[in-house]
């Protein structure tokens, strides 16, 4: 089963009439030439449905009735996907009646109900456009959910392997797991960083459960873990039938940074100071923004029953050297009701103290998400709190 990457691309529609409009010639005729304008379409029904192979036909009626119809398109109200519409053929019939047939060139597209628009154009004399509604009676969309856990590390803090955002879909009013055969993503929004682009993105059928899961290339990864940035992205998943029909589902996620450091004023001590054994110093941080960057943006260290470990790592280098004589270091998180991460952090003397100079403490994270019998792995990250001890 392969999963394929289509990137977005941007339509203008450059004509939007509605039902009745009045041609763009008040003249019968025009050029000398004997063509008569058309002033008016009326549809023979409002709703059409469409065939299990994605064609359908549509009857109308122009006015006046010798009116001549050269083209005819077919296009939905939003352009953002392309336009999954064409014309097969266009028919005349007696009376100012005729018959356009048309069908979907991708499946996919193909929504339960959505409105269409009828545009039709004469040679040098006029247009006119109807709006009708197309139901497709063989759609699968809406009958199927997706889980995800939004966030996830962007790479194993330790490791630097790319780590997957899972995206599990189930079964909602009547939906039959064993019809989705494939999937496509469609990359919709990664603007807010010039880091990452759409093409950096990987995707991969998960085999313990029904679903995709989304990372981060592993060369775009060491490309950018030295940046310690993070990067929201926006995906259109299309979960899809062996006849490519598709249920859709836009995923929101959040690509965490796998570290992050933190600079606060209270960290720097004197050496004298924390050579005393009876030296003490609590430090009150709001730490919201840092772990936000670190994935945990829905406000909780331990969401629906998953705990988040925090575990300590001891105190670096600038290198990332671990450093063996060390004050004793005390990081507690708590977290508000009103989302806020704050971090009491705890330090006392000690006869042992390294030599002058810059370093930090590293907190390991590691959060997993767990759905249904499986558990993944969310965040592997690290929260560092620069140190300085001066003479």
């Amino acid at each position: 089963m392969k999963v394929n990457l289509f990137l977005k691309s941007c339509w203008i529609l450059l004509a939007t009439v509605v039902l009745g409009l009045q041609a763009c010639s008040d003249d019968d005729e025009v050029n000398g030439g004997g063509s008569i304008a058309l002033n008016k379409v009326t549809l023979s029904e409002q709703t059409y449905s469409v065939a299990e192979d994605g064609t359908f036909s549509i009857s109308f009626t122009v006015e006046p009735a010798n009116a001549e119809v050269a083209t005819a398109s077919i296009t939905p109200e939003s352009l953002s996907n392309g336009n999954p519409f064409e014309v097969v053929s266009l028919s005349k019939g007696q009376n100012g009646n005729w018959t356009v047939s048309g069908k979907t060139t991708d499946l996919a597209l193909l929504k339960a109900e959505q409105t269409l628009q009828l545009f039709l154009r004469q040679n040098e004399v006029g247009s006119a456009a109807a709006s009708f509604t197309l139901k497709d009676p063989y759609t699968i969309d809406g009958q199927f959910e997706a889980h995800s856990p939004h966030t996830v590390s962007f790479c194993d803090v330790d490791t630097k392997k790319a780590m997957a955002l899972p995206i599990v879909i189930t079964s909602q009013t009547g939906g039959d797991l064993s019809k989705i055969k494939d999937y496509r993503v469609i990359v919709s929004d990664v603007s807010l960083t010039d880091l990452v682009k759409t093409s950096d993105f990987a995707f991969m059928t998960m085999k313990n459960n029904l679903g995709i899961a989304i990372q981060i290339k592993q060369e775009t990864v060491d490309q950018i873990y030295a940046k310690a940035t993070y990067i929201p992205a926006q995906f259109d998943v299309y979960a899809l039938t062996e006849q490519g029909r598709a249920a859709r589902f836009h995923v929101s996620a959040l690509f965490a940074t796998p570290y992050i450091y933190v600079d606060n004023e209270e960290m720097t001590f004197k050496r004298s100071d924390l050579l005393n054994k009876d030296f003490e110093q609590d430090i009150h941080m709001d730490l919201t923004d840092q772990l936000n960057r670190l994935g945990f943006t829905d406000g909780s260290t331990q969401p629906s029953g998953d705990k988040a470990n925090f575990i300590e790592a001891g105190i670096f280098t600038p290198k990332g050297d671990l450093v063996d004589e060390v004050p004793e270091f005390i990081l507690l998180m708590t977290q508000e009701s009103e989302g806020k991460h704050l971090a009491d952090v705890s330090i006392s003397g000690d006869e042992q103290i390294p030599a002058s100079g810059d370093y930090y403490h590293g907190t390991k994270i590691q959060w997993d998400w767990s759905f249904g019998d499986y558990t993944y792995p969310r965040l592997r990250g690290e929260l560092r709190l620069n140190l300085k001890i001066t003479d």
